[in-house]
Parts: structure tokens; sequence; C-alpha cells
């Protein structure tokens, strides 16, 4: 097997922590005898580079042949998407929570709610959301593990959820 890792944090000369959790995967994987390609992309040139690294990217994958493009964060797919091979994007930290509070806006609003004020359990009684999602709680350990703090009202979100399938039952003639 061979991967095309795609990332924008990997130690340099000038930053040798940066990313470091990430040079330590690739080489985990290597261990493991999975072929890995590595292409850093942005960092040090630049926003910029998401795009302009696009051409680097499927040159890589037309004379590499990777089996998948392993993408660490969300803006990478940017260079890597739709080239023809499957590929996987890692989020962390901060792109967790853009991935959440991107649902709550969009696919799932009404349903999934994102909060970054400080508050408690008490503030959410009465919420008509599924889960707000917690954003000033997500951790992320050594770039492996993210913990995600969600909270709800039980009662409320459950009983609003029953009414929404209601709704859709009674629009189908159910």
């Amino acid at each position: 097997m061979k991967v095309l890792v795609v990332t924008n944090m990997y130690p340099t000369a000038a930053q040798p922590y940066f990313g470091i959790f990430v040079a330590r995967q690739v080489e985990a994987v290597r261990r493991a005898g999975v072929d890995v390609v590595l292409e850093a992309i942005a960092g040090e040139r630049g926003e910029s580079d998401y795009l302009l690294a696009r051409r680097r990217i499927a040159r890589l994958v037309r004379s590499e042949r990777p089996d998948v493009i392993h993408c660490h964060y969300g803006y990478t797919p940017l260079a890597a998407a739709f080239l023809g091979r499957p590929y996987v994007v890692t989020l962390c930290g901060d792109d967790i929570n853009g991935a959440l509070k991107s649902a709550a806006e969009k696919s799932m609003r009404g349903v999934l709610e994102y909060c970054d004020e400080p508050l408690v359990s008490s503030d959410f009684r009465g919420n008509a959301a599924s889960s707000i999602v917690d954003g000033l709680s997500t951790v992320v350990l050594e770039g492996k593990m993210a913990k995600v703090l969600s909270w709800y009202d039980n009662e409320w979100g459950y009983s609003c959820r029953v009414g929404d399938l209601a709704r859709l039952m009674a629009t189908k003639g159910l």
C-alpha cells in the first residue's frame, strides 16, 4: 500500500517542532510497512500555497500512484481532492471546531449548535438542539485524540426531534 500524505504542518530546519506529531505519525506508518510519500504544503510558503500546491500534488499522484491520499487539516483537500484517488481528511484542534460549527450553521442547523462562550449546563435548559458543542472545551492530545464536549437538554431536545419526526411523517402522508 502507498499513501500520499499532504500536510501543512511538518518540521523544518527553521521550525524543528512544528507538526512533530505529524512526523511521528508518518514514521509509525512507515514502520508498519506502508510506503509513504510526503508533501508539505502552505506552512512557510503561506496560505496561497493551498491552491498553488494542486499542480505538485497532481504530479505526485501521476508519478507515485498512491492508493490513498491522507490530507492533514481542513484546507489541504483543496490541493488533493478530485485527483482520481480516494482521500481522507484528518481534522485537529480548530479544524474540529470549524467542521462542527459549519455543520451547525448549515447541514445540521436546528439539530446541532456550536457555542464558544463560557457557559454551564443550566444555560442550555430549554434549548431545542439535540447537541450544543462547547467549542472552548475541545482538546486535542498529541494530535492523536480529541475530546469534544457537547451539552443538551435531554427532555426538550428529544421532544423537539419527536416533533420533527411527526411533521415529516405528516408530509409523507403516514
